[in-house]
């Protein structure tokens, strides 16, 4: 795989989603005067979601398996395991699909509690939310995740 080092700095780079827990707890002290319960669900939300993003993450670690194991290069075609990196990507890409919700969900309460605050300037409030929204109406996930597909391919000289 002639771009191993820039794919394994590319999905390091994805582990930083342990910072969300970090942001989840940072953002729960800041609206917890809001409502400690509004804000405890909204620190929920993106936890979980940085959950879920390791999970999906661990299917691009599993690409690097795949690609780098004689057994399988072996046994399996080019094309077969072009097919099984596909695959691994369009996992990846749906897991990460499911976990944009939470996310989305985290934004539109972190929106709520900031047009209530008092202390965060309402647009603010207004904008978070509505940009959420407009991300979960964006165009069809399964073309969107296609194109990611063959990109990551390109990437790493597969395709």
């Amino acid at each position: 795989m002639d771009s191993e080092s820039v794919f394994r700095f590319g999905v390091s780079l994805y582990f930083a989603a342990v910072l969300d827990v970090v942001v989840a707890w940072a953002l729960f002290r800041v609206f917890a005067p809001v409502s400690r319960g509004i804000s405890m669900l909204a620190a929920w939300f993106r936890v979980v979601y940085a959950g879920i993003f390791v999970v999906a993450i661990s299917q691009l670690v599993g690409i690097l398996h795949l690609l780098n194991n004689e057994v399988y290069s072996a046994v399996f075609s080019p094309g077969q395991l072009n097919a099984q990196t596909l695959s691994a990507i369009d996992t990846f890409n749906d897991i990460r699909q499911a976990g944009l919700l939470l996310s989305g969900l985290h934004l539109l309460v972190i929106g709520y509690l900031a047009y209530r605050s008092g202390y965060v300037p309402k647009l603010l409030g207004i904008v978070g939310g509505e940009d959420r929204q407009a991300r979960w109406l964006d165009t069809d996930p399964s073309a969107r995740g296609a194109h990611q597909g063959r990109t990551c391919l390109r990437v790493l000289r597969l395709g």
